[in-house]
């Protein structure tokens, strides 16, 4: 049987101005330390390469600041643009243990923010929250998904997003509009509500190899389409 994975977190972005390249740092730096609360496997960030040994040369951050030679590298990749279009990150790890995270801006918006980790899940459903939860703090995104890649296949609607272990909306959202939730726990910014992340199962990791997760997701879904609760991807 497959192993459960952690789930791939996804943030669609679309900033009211282009960011500079030392914002998108700035605000990649500010989500990794966040990631790193998930342990040693995330303690470390490298820029991507066309081998292990060339990734492995350039290491993203030192003391809470990008490094002068890797920043040098991805400026040369950007073509010296402001805006980097492709920031793409590596754990430094193999296989079952690596993780990436992708900050992409090229072409057609929304724009993304991906972080797609590997590894097995000994991460608890509180420890994903409060990244998830981070993420829409630095980046005030349209919706984030939480999810293993292959839930794409299993969730109810191929036009819109699906739930999986938890979805991000930028809005206040009640237990009387979707009762199926495990919960709901509002996303609270300088006092101020700025949206709500609804969890499918509470009590373990959501597994989309478990059918009853799979259920309750999709019902979750059904119910927020009901309400004009869940945007189609070309609404976004």
């Amino acid at each position: 049987m497959k192993r459960t994975l952690l789930p791939e977190v996804t943030a669609l972005i679309r900033p009211s101005v282009d960011p500079s390249l030392q914002d998108q740092l700035t605000q990649l730096r500010r989500f990794i330390h966040a990631i790193q609360a998930w342990g040693p496997l995330f303690s470390k960030w490298y820029l991507g390469g066309d081998s292990k040994e060339e990734a492995l040369r350039y290491e993203a951050f030192g003391e809470g600041e990008f490094k002068p030679a890797a920043l040098a590298v991805l400026g040369a990749s950007n073509s010296g643009k402001d805006t980097a279009c492709d920031i793409g990150l590596w754990n430094g790890q193999d296989g079952s243990q690596a993780a990436g995270l992708k900050y992409l801006m090229g072409g057609l918006r929304p724009w993304t923010v991906n972080l797609r980790p590997r590894v097995d899940p000994t991460i608890t459903t509180p420890q994903v929250v409060s990244v998830v939860e981070q993420a829409a703090f630095i980046w005030s995104p349209m919706l984030i998904t939480a999810h293993p890649p292959s839930y794409m296949t299993k969730k109810v609607f191929r036009d819109r997003p699906g739930v999986g272990n938890m979805l991000y909306l930028p809005r206040s959202i009640t237990q009387r509009q979707v009762p199926e939730a495990g919960a709901l726990v509002p996303v609270i910014r300088e006092h101020c509500q700025i949206g709500t992340l609804i969890i499918s199962v509470v009590d373990q990791m959501f597994s989309d190899l478990l059918p009853d997760h799979v259920r309750l997701a999709n019902s979750i879904e059904v119910r927020l389409v009901d309400q004009d609760l869940l945007p189609r991807y070309a609404d976004l």
